[in-house]
């Protein structure tokens, strides 16, 4: 996949497969020839044809952004559905090209100015942006940025989907059967012997469901969306179960294992601490990046498990 070339607040400057420096020969040649010979070029600012839609805070939409959906399970960099690197020779990628600071003064160097009027700006930040297609650098522009900051890094785009989820992905409750979780000596215990349903009870979003949220970094929309994985439950007994949501009995009229086989059985009695410990993976994208986060959350209760006890008595007479 190739840019196409004319850019809306851009100047079109290299053709495929050119090394960096032979771009900024390119930047330094066009300004002094500007300067020299195209000083009435700054009396018509308006820009050539665009094949850009530009967002609110920089955000871009159209040819050239990542990969979309098939991205949120990989990590890194990526174009046309395509790993690229997240750094050339210094310039670092921000979802459509590789980035290198040129100029956010106008009159810094004077030599640039020509170029500053001739995409019709006075504030905000040049830039030479390096497009990447076929598997390698495929040409270059001077771009208009309306601000000075650098794109997000990773690590930033990162922290910031951990923060959009990490506090709204809540431990389900514990669901138990046969027997009641707690202490109070009047609650109905387990039963040695006896298979125990486990399940998540009432779980809320990115367990129950996914759940998606978006935010800015930088003029930079990053997307975050927390997908459950599995649940692993210690039975406080040394054992381990690793289970989905499992299954909530309703009606049940034997003893019988649980269905979603989430579930264990008992052999001494005792007083155990369930602890069922909730996985979940944050898929972010932004930026032309995307990752995973890992979330845990977990939820303990104490569980008592009794012994039934048989009374035989004798008929008399």
């Amino acid at each position: 996949m190739a840019h196409r070339g004319h850019y809306q607040n851009g100047l079109l400057l290299g053709g495929t497969r050119r090394r960096f420096a032979v771009v900024w020969a390119a930047v330094v040649a066009l300004a002094l020839f500007f300067a020299s010979t195209l000083p009435a070029a700054a009396t018509d600012p308006t820009p050539p044809p665009s094949d850009i839609n530009w967002g609110e805070g920089g955000e871009l939409s159209g040819s050239g952004q990542g990969s979309g959906s098939d991205s949120l399970l990989q990590s890194g960099c990526y174009f046309g559905g395509v790993e690229i690197p997240c750094s050339l020779d210094g310039a670092s990628w921000d979802g459509y090209c590789y980035r290198t600071l040129l100029s956010s003064d106008p009159n810094d160097p004077i030599a640039l100015r020509p170029i500053w009027e001739l995409l019709g700006h006075t504030d905000g930040t040049l830039y030479v942006c390096h497009y990447w297609g076929d598997g390698s650098p495929s040409g270059s522009v001077i771009r208009w940025y309306p601000s000075y900051d650098p794109p997000p890094t990773t690590q930033e785009l990162e922290d910031a989907a951990r923060w959009l989820l990490e506090g709204t992905v809540v431990a389900p409750e514990l669901g138990v059967w046969p027997g009641e979780l707690g202490t109070d000596e009047s609650l109905w215990p387990g039963a040695v012997g006896m298979p125990v349903w486990f399940w998540a009870k009432n779980p809320g979003p990115g367990v129950g469901s996914p759940d998606s949220k978006s935010t800015t970094v930088k003029g930079y929309t990053i997307r975050a969306t927390a997908l459950f994985v599995k649940t692993v439950w210690d039975t406080g007994d040394g054992a381990t179960v690793t289970c989905d949501l499992g299954v909530e009995p309703v009606n049940v009229r034997k003893v019988m294992p649980s269905p979603s086989g989430c579930g264990h059985t008992y052999l001494k009695r005792g007083d155990y601490t369930i602890t069922a410990t909730t996985y979940v993976t944050v898929n972010w994208s932004g930026a032309g990046r995307s990752g995973t986060i890992p979330l845990t959350v977990s939820r303990s209760a104490p569980y008592h498990v009794g012994e039934i006890q048989v009374v035989v008595t004798s008929g008399g007479g």
